[in-house]
C-alpha cells in the first residue's frame, strides 16, 4: 500500500541562551545536523537542561543565522515571538509525534487519525500557547472577496473537522526558510506553490483538550497554554478527495515570562497568546433557503449568531465580515448582541440572499484583529493579522409551499423599573418573518390584551412610552407578515415603583406667639408625586428623635400651655401607604401670657333633621361657655356653610336652613376681651326636602314614585283616584 502522508503536528522549542560552556551542538538535532548560527534551545535530547545553559531577560535580542533560515534577529523588538516549531522538532532522538487509530472510509477518501503531542520539555520556562497543526493542502476555492483568499474546496484534500483556519505558514505567502517561514514536514510533501491554499484549517492542541474535545471545553482560565512534559492527543478528519498530497506546519505562541521561575499561565504576559481571534463560534439559529434548479427561482432567509473569541479581550477584535463564494452573502457584521470582557457575539440575518444552487453553501467568516500582525520583518507577510471560519449552510431544493408565521422579538432599550410618568423606548427590530417581510407592529402597552395601543414617540419599531400607573404592567408586541399571520412576543414586565409624599408645612399666623392661644398649621404644601395624600400627623413638641403626634388633619390649630421654644414635625401618608417627614421642623416661639382663652363645654341643637328653607323647622343652637380668667368678657361669632341665623352674635342663635338638602354644621367662635379665643362646632344637622304635598290619602288611590327627574301628567292617572306623589333625597 502506498505510503500514507498525513498531518503531523508539533511543538515548538522556542528558548534560546547567551553561551554554552560546552560547545556549538544542538541537543535536539541529530549528529551532525547543526545548522550554523542557529540559537539552540535550552535542555537535552531526555528534556533536562544542560549544565551551565542560562535563560537571560534579554534572550530575546539575540539573533539566529538568516544563511540558515531560521531567526531574523533584526526584527526582533521583545520576546513574543510567532513562529513554525517544525524546524525543531523533526529529525531529534526524542519521539514527540505518535499517530494511533489510522481508519480509512469511503473507499479509501477519508482517512480519520489521532495525533498526539509531547512537550520535550520540563521547565516551565517553555510553556507555550496556543498550539495549532495546520493541514497545509491545495486550494481550489478562490472567489471570495479578496482576490488572496484561496481554500480547499470538496474536491480537495482538507481538514473537516477543523477548529479554526489561519493565513499562517502557507508556503505561498510565507516564504522565508527556516523558522519563520513554510517548511516542509518530514512525514509530508511539498506542495507546488502555484497550487496552495492560503487558508487551511487546524486542530488546537492544549491543556485539558482531548481527542474529540470541542473548544468550548478549554478553560478560560489556562489561556489554552501546553505545559510542559504533557501530551496532548487530538482526532483528524481528512478528506482526501484530492489525493494524498498534503502537508502540516505547527503554530505556537510564547512570550517571556514576567518572572523566573514562572508559574502558568499567570506569570506570562497576555501577549504570549495568539494576537488574533482564537475561536469564531457559528450558531444558526434559522435556516429557510431555497433554491429551484428548475427555474432558479430562490428564497428564504438564514440567521446566525457569530461569536468571537479573543484572549487580547474585546477591544482586540477587529472587523468582521461573512460571505459565500460568488458574493450571494457578502456583508459585514456589525449588529452586536452581546459583549464580554473577552468575547463580542453578533447577529447576522440574511434576508432573501442571492443563491445560485442548491445543497451545502460554504461560508467564510473573518474576523480581523487590532492587536498584532503576521511580523512582515521575519515572515515577509504584510497583510492585515485575521482570523477565519468556515460554515456550511444548507440550501434546500424544494420551495417549503407553506407560509411561515413571522417570529416577534422585542426588548426594551431603557431601564424597566422607573417613577410615574417616566419614558420606557422599546426596540422590535430583532422581529423577521422566516420566508416574507414583516407588515405591521402592534403593541399592548397596559398588558390588558388589547393591541394597537398608542405611544408618546418614536416609531413603530421603536416606540417610547410614558407610564403613570403604578405597579407592575407587561408589554407585547404583535407582528404581521404579508400573508396576513400573526405572532406575539415575549412579555417585558414594566415596574413603575410608588414614589413617598413630600411633607411641607407652614404656621399661618403670624408672631408673636403666646401661651394659651391657638394658631393655625398647615400641611397644604405637602404632595405625592404618584398619588395623593392621605393622612397628616402633627408632633408640637417634637424632639428630634421620637415622632409623637398628637394632632391630626392637613389645616390644624395648636396651642402651647407653655413658655419656651418648640420645634412642630408633620408627617405625612400617602395612598400606597408610604410616609415622608419635614426635612427640618417648624420652630416656634411662645411667650408668656397670663391670660387664659375662653373654655367651650359644648354645642347643644334643638334638632338634627329640617326641611330645607322651613319656618317652623328651625333649629335652636347653644354654646356653654366661660373664661377662666375672672372679669373677662365674652363675644360670639356663629358661622356656617349655609342657612341663615337670627342674630350670630349672642349665645343662643336661631338658624333657618337653605334650600338645599345637604349636611351642615354649626361652629362659633367665643373670644375674650384680650383676644384669646377658643372655637366649637355643633353635631351634624341634616337637611332634606319638604316631601308631603297632599293629606293621607284615602284608600281608593294611586302612588307613583318620580326619581330623579321626570315630568307629572295627571291625564296618567285614572280619574276619581287620589294621586300621591312622594319625593326623596339621598345624602
Amino acid at each position: 500500500m502506498r505510503s500514507i502522508c498525513f498531518l503531523l503536528l508539533a511543538l515548538i522549542a522556542i528558548f534560546w541562551c547567551i553561551g554554552c560552556s560546552h560547545g556549538a551542538e544542538s541537543p535536539l538535532a541529530p549528529d551532525g545536523a547543526q545548522p550554523q548560527g542557529v540559537v539552540e534551545p535550552i535542555g537535552n535530547a531526555n528534556g533536562e537542561p544542560s549544565e551551565g545553559w542560562r535563560i537571560p531577560l534579554g534572550l530575546y535580542k539575540l539573533a539566529a543565522d538568516p544563511e540558515a533560515g531560521t531567526l531574523d534577529v533584526e526584527t526582533m523588538r521583545t520576546a513574543e515571538i510567532h513562529m513554525n516549531g517544525v524546524v525543531y522538532l523533526e529529525g531529534g532522538p526524542v519521539p514527540l509525534l505518535k499517530y494511533s487509530g489510522v481508519k480509512f472510509s469511503n473507499g479509501g477518501k477519508q482517512l480519520d487519525v489521532d495525533i498526539e503531542i509531547t512537550h520535550p520539555q520540563d521547565d516551565p520556562v517553555f510553556t507555550v500557547f496556543d498550539v495549532h497543526g495546520i493541514l497545509l493542502s491545495r486550494g481550489s476555492m478562490g472567489d471570495w472577496s479578496g482576490s488572496d483568499v484561496f481554500i480547499s474546496g470538496p474536491e480537495k484534500t482538507r481538514l473537516m473537522n477543523s477548529d479554526g483556519f489561519t493565513r499562517w505558514w502557507n508556503p505561498k505567502e510565507f516564504k522565508k526558510p527556516g523558522l519563520y517561514g513554510y517548511k516542509p514536514g518530514a512525514m509530508g510533501t511539498p506542495i507546488p506553490i502555484f497550487e496552495a491554499a492560503t487558508i487551511n484549517g487546524y486542530k488546537t492542541f492544549g491543556d485539558g483538550l482531548g481527542p474529540t474535545s470541542e473548544l468550548s471545553d478549554l478553560n478560560p482560565a489556562l489561556r489554552g497554554m501546553f505545559s510542559v512534559g504533557t501530551s496532548c492527543t487530538r482526532h483528524y478528519t481528512i478528506s482526501l478527495q484530492g489525493g494524498l498530497k498534503f502537508n502540516y506546519a505547527v503554530d505556537a505562541s510564547w512570550a517571556f515570562p514576567t518572572k523566573l521561575p514562572p508559574t502558568p499561565p499567570d506569570d506570562f504576559p497576555q501577549n504570549a497568546n495568539m494576537p488574533e481571534a482564537y475561536w469564531i463560534e457559528i450558531e444558526e439559529w434559522v435556516n429557510t433557503l431555497w433554491y429551484l434548479p428548475s427555474s432558479g427561482i430562490h428564497g428564504g432567509n438564514v440567521f446566525y449568531h457569530i461569536t468571537v473569541h479573543d484572549w487580547q479581550g474585546a477591544d482586540g477584535i477587529g472587523p468582521v465580515t461573512i460571505e459565500i463564494p460568488g458574493g450571494g452573502i457578502a456583508a459585514d457584521v456589525t449588529d452586536i448582541l452581546e459583549q464580554g470582557a473577552d468575547y463580542i457575539t453578533y447577529d447576522f440575518k440574511a434576508i432573501n440572499p442571492e443563491l445560485n444552487a442548491a445543497g451545502d453553501l460554504e461560508l467564510l467568516i473573518t474576523v480581523d484583529s487590532l492587536a498584532g500582525s503576521y511580523q512582515p520583518g521575519l515572515t515577509g507577510v504584510d497583510k492585515p493579522l485575521r482570523a477565519y471560519n468556515m460554515h456550511i449552510t444548507h440550501v434546500s431544493n424544494t420551495n417549503p409551499g407553506v407560509n411561515l408565521p413571522p417570529v416577534s422579538i422585542m426588548e426594551a432599550t431603557t431601564p424597566t423599573e422607573i417613577k410615574a410618568n417616566e419614558p420606557v423606548t422599546f426596540d422590535a427590530s430583532g422581529s423577521y418573518d422566516p420566508d416574507g417581510t414583516i407588515i405591521s407592529y402592534k403593541w399592548d402597552f397596559n398588558g390588558d390584551g388589547i393591541y394597537g395601543d398608542s405611544y408618546d414617540s418614536g416609531t413603530d419599531i421603536n416606540p417610547t412610552r410614558i407610564f403613570s400607573h403604578k405597579g407592575d404592567v407587561e408589554v407585547r408586541l404583535r407582528v404581521q407578515d404579508n400573508a396576513y399571520t400573526s405572532s406575539d412576543s415575549e412579555p417585558v414586565k414594566v415596574t413603575v415603583i410608588s414614589l413617598p409624599p413630600v411633607a411641607g408645612a407652614e404656621i399661618v399666623d403670624t408672631g408673636p406667639y403666646y401661651m394659651y392661644y391657638k394658631y393655625e398649621l398647615s400641611g397644604a404644601q405637602s404632595n405625592d408625586p404618584d398619588g395623593t395624600v392621605e393622612n397628616y400627623e402633627w408632633d408640637i413638641d417634637y424632639d428630634g428623635v421620637t415622632f409623637t403626634p398628637t394632632l391630626f388633619g392637613k389645616e390644624i390649630y395648636a396651642k402651647w400651655n407653655a413658655e419656651g421654644d418648640f420645634d412642630i414635625m408633620l408627617r405625612v401618608e400617602d395612598d400606597d401607604g408610604m410616609t415622608d417627614l419635614l426635612d427640618e421642623p417648624l420652630h416656634i416661639s411662645i411667650l408668656f401670657n397670663d391670660n387664659h382663652p375662653p373654655e367651650i363645654s359644648g354645642i347643644s341643637i334643638s334638632r338634627t333633621t329640617c326641611y330645607w328653607g322651613s319656618d317652623t323647622e328651625k333649629v335652636a343652637a347653644n354654646i356653654d361657655a366661660f373664661d377662666p380668667d375672672p372679669g373677662d368678657t365674652l363675644e360670639y361669632k356663629w358661622t356656617c356653610a349655609g342657612g341663615l341665623f337670627d342674630d350670630d352674635t349672642i349665645p343662643s342663635p336661631v338658624w333657618k336652613s337653605p334650600n338645599k338638602v345637604e349636611k351642615f354644621y354649626l361652629t362659633c367662635r367665643v373670644t375674650d376681651n384680650h383676644g384669646g379665643w377658643e372655637e366649637g362646632v355643633s353635631p351634624k344637622i341634616r337637611v332634606t326636602n319638604n316631601a308631603i304635598l297632599l293629606p293621607a290619602p284615602a284608600p281608593d288611590f294611586e302612588s307613583k314614585r318620580l326619581k330623579g327627574t321626570g315630568t307629572f301628567k295627571l291625564s296618567d292617572y285614572t280619574p276619581g283616584k287620589v294621586v300621591m306623589l312622594n319625593f326623596w333625597a339621598t345624602w
